[in-house]
């Protein structure tokens, strides 16, 4: 099984972290609190976006080998967005882009 980690500002990816946790069945857990999950464990990423940068996307790298998707959550949800996304942040994982929302 896989566990969901997410870094949220305005609650968006901590919505969309726990909804798809519950809908599958997965542990769901912030960045900042998953020391306990191991880390070759498979993870869902989900992080909110800033000037095209996927916030805790590089300490979750650091923190785990197996991140098996990435799901971006910004403003802009849109196909040239996606592709922006994906080569700022060097993303090989399969890409899910969210739409976020204002704080």
């Amino acid at each position: 099984m896989a566990t969901v980690i997410y870094q949220t500002n305005t609650g968006s990816s901590k919505q969309y972290a726990e909804l798809l946790a519950e809908k599958l069945s997965l542990s769901v857990y912030p960045l900042s609190k998953s020391d306990a999950v191991d880390k070759n464990e498979d993870i869902i990423f989900i992080g909110w976006v800033m000037a095209g940068d996927i916030q805790g996307l590089a300490q979750a790298r650091e923190k785990f080998t197996n991140i098996i998707c990435v799901c971006p959550v910004g403003l802009s949800a849109t196909e040239k967005t996606k592709e922006e996304i994906i080569a700022k942040n060097s993303v090989t994982e399969p890409v899910f882009l969210l739409p976020g929302n204002f704080h």
